[in-house]
C-alpha cells in the first residue's frame, strides 16, 4: 500500500504544486534524515505491536476500500487546487459555512477545496494526508496510544481535533473499554466521524479553546495534529483547557510536526512545508517547543521523534 502512496506524494509535489525548492545544498541531507526517520518509525510501530501496545491487526488496518472510493474525487479535484495553490487563494471558502468560525480558521489550509468545512473535504482528507506523509499518517497516530500506559481498565479519553475519527479508531481497538470521546470545529468532519465511530465514541462539534466538559473529566486529554494550524495564544488556551479536563494523574499527549529544537536535522524540510502548503501559523510554530507548554501544569514532559513529527506527553500533577 505504501509503495503506490509514495508515487502519488511525488506526483502531487512535483506536478501540482512544483518540486520543493530546498536549497541544493541541503537537499542530500534532508533526503537522508527524512528516510531515516521513516526507517525508525517502522521499527517502533512493529515493536509496539510485538509488546501489545495495540493490536497487530493494526498494522494492516488502512481502509483501502475507502481510499479507492475517494481517489476519483481526490484527484478530480487536484487541479483546482493546483490553480488555488497557484493564485494563492486562501480564503476560497463557502461563505455561508464560515461566518461563525474563528478567523484562523476561516481558511483552505493545505489549499484543500472548501478547507476542513464541508462533506466533500471530510471524504478526501484522510487519503490526502496518507498521501501527503507517504503512507505513514496512521503510523504516526497510533504512536499516541503508546503513550497512555497507567490507565484505569475504563479509562476516558478525550481526542481534541479527532477530525474524521481515524485516531479514536485505532483508540479503540487498542483500548476496547475505553469511554472515547472526539471534539473538533468542522461539523461536516465530525458528521464524517460519527459515520464511521458509531457507538464506539462520542464525537460533537465544538471549539477547543472552550471545551465543553467539567474539570478533571479525562484519564487521557490527545491530540495530533492541530496545534501547528494554531496561532501561538490559541495555542496556549487550548492547552489550558486540555489541561482543565484533564483529571489530576492523568496523562496528556500531543502530537504534532518536528520543531527546529528538536529535529535540526529536518529544518530544511520544516521551513519548506509552509511555503508548499498554505500553513500560515507553522513558521511561528518552529520555534515555539511544544515541551514549553507543559512547565507549569505537568511533570516534566517525554519528548521522542516519531518520523516528521514529534510525540510530548506529561502526567498532571495530582495537587
Amino acid at each position: 500500500m505504501r509503495w503506490p502512496l509514495i508515487f502519488l506524494n511525488r506526483l502531487m509535489f512535483g506536478v501540482l504544486l512544483g518540486s520543493p525548492r530546498l536549497p541544493p545544498a541541503e537537499f542530500p541531507n534532508a533526503v537522508r534524515a527524512v528516510r531515516r526517520r521513516y526507517r525508525q518509525l517502522q521499527k517502533r510501530d512493529l515493536e509496539h505491536a510485538k509488546r501489545g501496545t495495540y493490536p497487530v491487526s493494526q498494522l494492516f488496518a488502512a481502509p483501502v476500500a475507502e481510499y479507492v472510493r475517494a481517489a476519483p474525487r481526490f484527484f478530480l479535484d487536484a487541479l483546482t487546487v493546483m490553480q488555488r495553490a497557484r493564485a494563492g487563494r486562501y480564503d476560497d471558502l463557502p461563505a455561508e459555512r464560515s461566518e461563525a468560525l474563528p478567523a484562523y480558521y476561516r481558511r483552505c489550509f493545505h489549499w484543500q477545496t472548501d478547507g476542513y468545512l464541508s462533506e466533500h473535504s471530510a471524504r478526501i482528507y484522510d487519503l490526502g494526508v496518507e498521501i501527503l506523509f507517504t503512507g505513514m499518517a496512521d503510523v504516526m497516530r497510533r504512536q499516541v496510544i503508546g503513550e497512555l500506559s497507567g490507565l484505569p481498565r475504563s479509562p476516558c479519553v478525550l481526542d481534541v481535533g479527532c477530525g474524521t475519527g481515524r485516531l479514536l479508531q485505532q483508540l479503540h481497538a487498542a483500548l476496547p473499554q475505553a469511554r472515547l470521546h472526539g471534539i473538533d470545529m468542522s461539523e461536516a468532519y465530525v458528521r464524517h466521524a460519527r459515520a464511521r465511530l458509531g457507538e464506539r465514541a462520542l464525537v460533537e462539534a465544538g471549539n477547543a479553546e472552550e471545551l465543553p466538559y467539567a474539570d478533571h473529566s479525562f484519564d487521557a486529554v490527545v491530540s495530533v495534529f492541530m496545534f501547528h494550524e494554531l496561532p501561538g495564544r490559541v495555542r496556549r488556551r487550548v492547552f489550558a483547557e486540555m489541561v482543565r479536563v484533564l483529571k489530576p494523574g492523568g496523562v496528556l499527549v500531543i502530537e504534532d510536526a518536528a520543531q527546529l529544537a528538536d529535529s535540526p536535522d529536518l529544518a530544511a524540510v520544516l521551513r519548506q512545508f509552509p511555503r508548499d502548503l498554505h500553513e500560515p501559523f507553522f513558521t511561528q510554530y518552529l520555534s515555539d517547543p511544544l515541551e514549553d507548554l507543559f512547565a507549569a501544569p505537568m511533570l516534566r514532559p517525554r519528548c521522542e521523534p516519531v518520523f516528521v513529527a514529534k510525540l510530548v506527553s506529561a502526567h498532571k500533577r495530582s495537587s
